[in-house]
């Protein structure tokens, strides 16, 4: 099987408990992290945020 997902970076937790190597921030990485986290809510982005996640999955070439 091949696909493309968005991710596989690890998610290491730093001193703080927030993964090392988030991305830059406004970035979609970042912002894919940062949705993420906590773990105990339900994630929900800004129109402008999922703006920027929605045109990276595209340029990332994600098909799943």
């Amino acid at each position: 099987m091949h696909f493309r997902l968005a991710g596989s970076a690890l998610k290491t937790p730093g001193a703080h408990g927030a993964p090392i190597g988030g991305g830059a921030a406004g970035s979609a990485r970042r912002i894919l992290t940062d949705l993420t986290l906590p773990f105990d809510a339900e994630p929900a982005g800004t129109p402008s945020e999922l703006a920027t996640v929605r045109r990276a999955l595209r340029d990332w070439g994600v098909d799943e």
